[in-house]
């Protein structure tokens, strides 16, 4: 746990910036969000909270939520039709392609199943830190990974056909 806003950038903020990226699937919105949650760390409150790396992860879940909740209304907004994904080239590296076909199947998903994906997957979390990071029992978080790993089975074996 770190004692100061700065110290607890020092060791959290690259993992903070890989977990956000994993969320808002840009590197740019990524670094955006961490840097937003520890300015306002920076800018105080009457009473600190304690910076561990789980009240940060938190912090930039919620965060990373907000972030995706204006996108989402200003794609709203903007769109007359449906969205269309943008297609890999000619020059892409079959694992690059693989890649990219997890990560459309992961950011299909339901927001609570792509979070505990992210979180266990990427985090490496146990369900018991996934469920109180999220707010929710054990069970839902276990069910949840459950249901998320068929969806992205079902997925990307219905674009192998």
């Amino acid at each position: 746990m770190a004692e100061t806003v700065a110290e607890a950038f020092a060791v959290y903020a690259v993992g903070l910036v890989r977990f956000a990226r994993q969320l808002v699937d840009d590197q740019e919105t990524a670094e955006e969000v961490v840097q937003d949650v520890f300015l306002r760390l920076q800018a105080g409150r009457a009473v600190r909270p304690v910076l561990s790396h789980a009240y940060l992860r938190k912090a930039v879940l919620n965060q990373s939520r907000s972030v995706l909740r204006r996108r989402r209304l200003t794609r709203t907004k903007r769109l007359t039709g449906p969205l269309e994904l943008v297609q890999s080239t000619d020059t892409l590296a079959s694992q690059a392609v693989e890649r990219d076909r997890v990560r459309r199947a992961v950011s299909a998903l339901p927001r609570r199943q792509r979070e505990v994906i992210v979180l266990r997957l990427y985090e490496d979390l146990p369900f018991l830190e996934i469920a109180r990071t999220l707010g929710i029992s054990p069970d839902a978080a276990s069910s949840a990974y459950a249901r998320a790993l068929a969806s992205i089975r079902l997925s990307l074996g219905a674009d192998d056909e």
